[in-house]
């Protein structure tokens, strides 16, 4: 009986430990578009389930652009799967890789529309920092 007490004691100790060791989670926020710089071409993507004008990644103006941990971080793009004229069918996947410092975005697409000069998408976002990840799921188009 004294061994399992002493190894109940040990395990919620051991736990205790693991649990207030754990980091922030990564936040991401919405970029900044008051003065409507972002209204215009471009990719524009946002959590899934929220209006479309309230942007978490904004590419337009050849700026690449998001909100980690309350502070604005331009993006540059390492890799893309996307075909060089663009996806354009629906079910079409691609992937894009971009780099902020020591933080790597990955994002996965999924076309689901496509109209003339503008894509629709759903997919998911992984931002990495470290050990710490977190994925979201995303909406968004691009285009004009």
């Amino acid at each position: 009986m004294r061994i399992i007490s002493l190894f109940a004691i040990g395990f919620i100790f051991i736990l205790s430990v693991t649990v207030s060791a754990q980091k922030p989670r990564i936040k991401i926020g919405y970029v900044e578009n008051s003065n409507g710089q972002y209204n215009e071409c471009g990719k524009r993507l946002t959590f899934a389930g929220v209006k479309e004008n309230l942007y978490i990644f904004v590419y337009a103006n050849d700026v690449t652009e998001m909100k980690i941990n309350g502070k604005r971080a331009i993006l540059k793009l390492e890799r893309s799967t996307e075909k060089l004229n663009g996806a354009s069918t629906k079910g079409e996947t691609f992937q894009e890789i971009y780099r902020a410092g020591k933080i790597t975005i990955t994002i996965r697409y999924v076309v689901i529309r496509y109209s003339d000069n503008t894509v629709w998408y759903t997919g998911k976002l992984y931002i990495r920092s470290g050990n710490n990840k977190r994925a979201i799921r995303i909406k968004g188009s691009s285009g004009c």
